[in-house]
């Protein structure tokens, strides 16, 4: 069974460092971006199974991105 994917997409990743170890320890893949771009081209390569989005994130903001996302399907 492959792990779950989680795409977090914030620009101040670093401090959710402990968030992401934990998620990590417990098997998760955790895949992490810092702008809506990002976001949107690392869906577009490989898709997740979990959005983790920052409201105000550079370039494209989180809300956008979740618009885009959703309209992907």
């Amino acid at each position: 069974m492959d792990p779950i994917t989680i795409l977090w997409a914030d620009d101040e990743i670093d401090l959710f460092k402990p968030q992401l170890l934990f998620l990590k320890k417990k098997g998760y893949e955790v895949v992490t971006v810092t702008n809506g771009h990002d976001a949107l081209a690392e869906y577009d390569r490989n898709g997740a199974d979990l959005v983790l989005l920052d409201l105000m994130l550079p370039g494209i903001p989180g809300t956008e991105v979740c618009r885009q996302l959703r309209l992907r399907g």
